[in-house]
């Protein structure tokens, strides 16, 4: 801004713009609130199947589900220990007990011939 009227010029040329688009704006107002829930929506929708696509197992899926659930319903700190405490339960626990059972009844071709 090389003076102060410099500064008033730039005010007075966006005062001007803003009288004619200020009718317009009030036009669509009554429309924001179902154009803000569609966005909402649409984002979501794009979030969830972008979310999906990263996950490999049906237990991935239900631990990220319940996790989201949790999230959505009681807040950012219970869902994120939630998720925790089942990534540790399902991925971890549960994964080593079944491959220790399949790695029991894994044979061989050797001793399938026996």
């Amino acid at each position: 801004m090389d003076s102060i009227f410099s500064g008033a010029g730039t005010f007075h040329i966006a005062n001007f713009l803003a009288l004619f688009l200020l009718p317009l704006a009030s036009f669509f107002q009554p429309v924001l609130p179902i154009a803000l829930s569609l966005s909402l929506l649409v984002t979501g929708f794009v979030c969830v199947q972008v979310g999906m696509e990263q996950i490999r197992t049906p237990a991935e899926q239900g631990v990220a589900g319940v996790t989201a659930v949790v999230l959505a319903i009681h807040g950012a700190a219970y869902g994120l220990i939630t998720g925790i405490v089942l990534y540790i339960l399902i991925e971890k626990v549960f994964k080593d007990k079944n491959e220790k059972k399949s790695a029991k009844e894994f044979k061989t071709p050797q001793q399938k011939a026996l």
